[in-house]
């Protein structure tokens, strides 16, 4: 387990960008994120895939983070689901409302499904 922020990104299946985000996402992190979350709406191809299997934490700076990222991804038409499997995590996005929101799938497997069913609507 990781106790400090850290994201990475890549590319899979024909052209959905997977964000990993490991460890707290808070005020200090949450910049970052920001940023990455955007670059990879405003570049995928296909999608985004936002897994925060390894998230240990997120506090409102980071859900402002996704945020910001939906909205983008909605403006330009592009497919964004969240890989959620912390319960505290889920339990924030289900309290704030933002589980109905955001997409949010068990695995990697049913988040590409979910860019896929987007892609033919």
């Amino acid at each position: 387990m990781t106790d400090r922020f850290d994201a990475t990104t890549e590319t899979i299946d024909d052209g959905v960008t997977v964000v990993c985000v490991r460890g707290p996402v808070d005020l200090y992190g949450a910049g970052e994120l920001k940023r990455m979350l955007v670059a990879a709406v405003e570049t995928a191809a296909r999608g985004v895939i936002i897994d925060l299997t390894a998230t240990t934490f997120m506090d409102s700076s980071g859900l402002a983070a996704l945020v910001a990222a939906h909205r983008r991804a909605r403006l330009l038409g592009c497919g964004l689901v969240l890989v959620n499997v912390d319960g505290g995590i889920g339990q924030t996005l289900k309290v704030t409302g933002l589980d109905s929101i955001l997409g949010v799938a068990a695995d990697r497997e049913a988040a590409l499904k979910r860019i896929a069913a987007q892609d033919s609507s």
